[in-house]
């Protein structure tokens, strides 16, 4: 039986989440609104950029914990998986599209040549981000549609989702279907494009850093490092960390992952020593609630209020609390609300046990 995460544990992971969402919404706002320099290239590292960092080793962390915890059931497949990620994506996702069309259009029509993202607004834009082409590599094709820059990242993820999914589903079941060792080619083209390079420089394997500490945790190995040995540990790597990231002003680095992952992995294990009260459980949720949400919608409404008031700290207080709220409402009808909705009736539909 697979180690269980608990309270404490899914509380941290939900903080690290939750406060990762803020910062690429703080990161983005001093860029657009030119407040707070010294915290900001070539001054500082980007925090937005950090924060992507820290999702990619989550999302590997998590998915290995979900895979690990659901794939001991023998009604558990690829199917199951599928949809879990489908739903959990584009619950969201395709709302976003929406949303961007609504605000860059009327971005458009009210601050005229000022809106800077036509050649990204446009119906072929449109079409590959919903189908995650945005920024595939080899091709020369579309880019995050309209003013949505950081959906780039999620396109990763997506490729990344599927090709773990479908390797680790042919391994359990031990297939020796030809096809489907094409299939798997073919979706390892972005995981592997990025596995050391790309956009993101090493983005896929932030995310393997992240299954490697779920194995950490799920082993054990800290179990019996006392808590005060893990905070130092913690503290080392963390000045480790600062070290190698303010050295060089690169925030996609494979030796500055590796340590943040080792922080995260000993915050997790760390947190089992604890019982967190219930306002730290409820605080913990709540940011993480609407982390994705957030990290889609914000950048656009950035965007919209900055070309049409200028920069400042007004401007952006006013866009970070604006984001925030738009957001949150955003997330509980799209995805928690639906997203639970549209889940269970396709569990339903096809007749299978609900596995949360």
């Amino acid at each position: 039986m697979e180690r269980k995460l608990s309270r404490s544990n899914s509380s941290i992971l939900d903080l690290i989440r939750g406060i990762s969402a803020q910062l690429v919404v703080i990161g983005h706002g001093i860029s657009f609104c030119g407040v707070a320099l010294k915290f900001h290239q070539p001054n500082f590292p980007w925090v937005q950029n950090i924060a992507v960092v820290i999702f990619f080793i989550l999302s590997g962390f998590v998915i290995s914990y979900s895979l690990g915890r659901k794939s001991y059931r023998d009604d558990y497949s690829f199917s199951h998986y599928f949809v879990d990620r489908f739903v959990r994506i584009y619950t969201s996702f395709i709302p976003v599209l929406i949303f961007i069309v609504v605000i860059d259009f009327f971005s458009k029509s009210i601050n005229g040549s000022l809106y800077a993202y036509n050649e990204a607004f446009n119906v072929k834009t449109f079409i590959s981000n919903v189908f995650m082409l945005q920024d595939y590599p080899f091709i020369n094709f579309v880019t995050s549609f309209g003013s949505a820059r950081p959906l780039w990242t999620v396109a990763i993820e997506w490729w990344i989702y599927l090709f773990v999914g479908a390797l680790f589903f042919t391994l359990k079941n031990k297939s020796k279907n030809a096809f489907v060792y094409f299939f798997i080619v073919f979706l390892s083209i972005v995981p592997m494009y990025n596995l050391i390079g790309g956009r993101g420089n090493g983005l896929t394997l932030y995310w393997v850093y992240g299954v490697m500490i779920y194995y950490i945790f799920e082993r054990a190995i800290l179990k019996s490092v006392s808590v005060i040995s893990m905070f130092i540990m913690m503290i080392a790597l963390v000045v480790m960390a600062c070290y190698r990231v303010m050295s060089d002003l690169q925030e996609y680095d494979y030796l500055f992952a590796l340590y943040i992952a080792g922080v995260i992995v000993l915050l997790v294990e760390i947190s089992t020593r604890f019982n967190f009260n219930a306002i730290v459980v409820r605080v913990s949720t709540f940011l993480a609630s609407y982390s994705y949400s957030l990290y889609l919608i914000h950048y656009s409404i950035f965007d919209f209020l900055v070309t049409r008031y200028g920069g400042g700290y007004t401007v952006f207080f006013t866009a970070f609390i604006f984001s925030n709220v738009v957001s949150y409402f955003f997330a509980m009808l799209f995805e928690i609300y639906l997203t639970n909705k549209i889940k269970r009736g396709i569990y339903s539909f096809f007749n299978w046990r609900y596995m949360g």
